[in-house]
């Protein structure tokens, strides 16, 4: 039997999360139950968990397929991206933040700092919350926030998904050529939420579709009767999507092509 190389990526990253819901505690699931999900509790949130800004809106609602304006954290003169961030409250989980942030630091090259308590330039704010969602990039000079909920800081994949989406990381099933690699089963999403499926003309890097991608949908994603509102073209990719355990392979790369670092 021949493989190709992409069957072989994907063979390995099945394997790589088999492996690990072996080592979860007995009980527990890779899959997050839908009342434990909180990345699609809010009604007020675009696709879910993301916050637009009034440009981003205006630019979704009037332009629809091509991107709204993303603006990638910068680098210090000594050519370094470091994102300030701070604590916005007392009860918010800050070891459960700083793993994520940890992983972020240690696979690409973006790192983090924190900021004095009263700094007021831009940041990012982790504030606990009653949901998980996150701004699209920076998009203020004055500090932005992501709300996290305690089952998000709790599983560190649900926090790194969030702080990609600071980095200016789009959903990954909302790529432009996402109908080559997954089929959404309008059918079983409920009406109320069919626009959190939108396709949009993103700008993807020369990076591969990674089903694996912690940015990626969930399976079962706002479904209404239970079935899957999202099917892989690939059979052996549809175990993979809804990864929230770390950053996948491409994640990383397309981390570090965002922000001009090398491989």
């Amino acid at each position: 039997m021949t493989f190709t190389v992409e069957l072989l990526v994907l063979i390995t990253a099945y394997l790589t999360v088999a492996s690990s819901a072996i080592l979860l505690p007995i009980g527990q699931s890779t899959i997050v139950p839908k009342e434990l999900d909180p990345e699609t509790l809010s009604e007020h949130a675009f696709e879910g968990d993301i916050v637009l800004t009034q440009q981003q809106r205006t630019e979704a609602v009037t332009r629809k397929a091509t991107p709204y304006s993303v603006l990638l954290w910068p680098s210090d003169p000594s050519g370094v991206i470091s994102v300030p961030y701070t604590f916005g409250d007392s009860i918010i989980n800050r070891t459960g933040v700083q793993k994520a942030i940890a992983h972020w630091q240690d696979k690409t090259c973006v790192t983090f700092k924190a900021a004095d308590p009263n700094y007021t330039g831009a940041r990012l704010i982790f504030l606990n919350s009653n949901q998980c969602a996150s701004y699209i990039g920076r998009v203020s000079d004055h500090g932005q926030q992501i709300w996290l909920h305690p089952n998000c800081v709790s599983n560190i994949g649900s926090t790194v998904h969030e702080i990609g989406h600071a980095l200016g990381f789009f959903h990954e099933q909302s790529r432009s050529d996402r109908d080559e690699f997954v089929e959404i089963k309008t059918e079983n999403i409920s009406p109320e939420t069919i626009s959190n499926f939108g396709k949009y003309q993103t700008k993807n890097y020369e990076v591969p579709y990674d089903y694996h991608s912690v940015m990626h949908y969930g399976s079962h994603f706002f479904s209404m009767n239970g079935k899957a509102t999202i099917v892989a073209k690939q059979v052996l990719a549809q175990p993979l999507l809804g990864n929230r355990l770390w950053l996948s392979f491409m994640d990383i790369k397309l981390a570090n092509k965002m922000y001009g670092c090398s491989d």
